[in-house]
């Protein structure tokens, strides 16, 4: 089964230019000094819209989390991250440009939502610093949440009702194998308590017998009230 999508916006009939610069880091120079840098250097253009290398590097290391330093190592399976991570940007723009031509707007009420959510999200001191991270203001980071919106909204708009057959599936999981498989790791899953004596009582259930998740989920709320993190 085949499915064909076809994009109303004229400009969208043109392909990305050219791949201008690599997005290999330069280690050398501080992390924001780094950032501010890379915000400036295009390696892409969408219908004339840059893709900025931090954009793709910033993508690359959500991808890979904590293992971005061992990628690094590996040229071949640097390149394969570079490549989807550009690919995927691309197709973002893309989205964008199309969900702006359709029509969609956020407005500045839910814009303003979205920024106040993540700075209660993350904290204020780590929200001050992901912005001099990226090299962005307040107000270039909340108009990239609405970027973010709207590629959102174009995706559920474009995608809503589609089906792909087992068939189809299966066909792109065998040429895309490498794209879709997980290196091996370990999870673990640590719940904090203010309390000794809670930990305690904890500890020793487990010991007594009980299943972890048995625990877990009994003592779920209390944990997640002083800290739950996932490493």
């Amino acid at each position: 089964m085949s499915v064909k999508i076809k994009f109303s916006l004229p400009t969208l009939l043109l392909a990305v230019a050219a791949i201008l610069a690599a997005c290999t880091s330069d280690s050398d120079k501080p992390k924001a000094e780094r950032s501010v840098a890379e915000a400036k250097v295009v390696v892409a253009r969408v219908n004339g819209e840059p893709i900025y290398k931090s954009s793709v590097l910033r993508r690359m290391r959500v991808a890979s989390g904590d293992d971005i330093e061992a990628v690094k190592l590996d040229p071949n399976r640097w390149q394969m991250l570079q490549d989807v991570a550009t690919e995927t940007e691309v197709m973002d723009e893309l989205l964008l440009q199309t969900a702006v031509a359709d029509g969609m707007t956020v407005s500045a009420e839910e814009a303003q939502g979205f920024l106040d959510r993540t700075r209660k999200v993350t904290g204020e001191h780590a929200f001050v610093e992901m912005l001099e991270e990226r090299g962005a203001s307040e107000d270039a980071f909340r108009d990239f949440l609405v970027e973010r919106e709207l590629i959102s909204r174009y995706k559920d708009k474009l995608f809503d009702g589609l089906t792909v057959d087992e068939d189809a599936l299966q066909g792109y999981y065998e040429g895309h194998v490498e794209t879709c498989a997980v290196p091996e790791q370990v999870q673990l899953e640590i719940f904090t308590f203010g309390v000794r004596e809670t930990a305690a009582k904890i500890h020793g259930r487990w010991k007594g017998g009980e299943s972890y998740d048995t625990i877990s989920e009994m003592y779920m709320n209390e944990g997640e009230q002083v800290g739950r993190r996932t490493r």
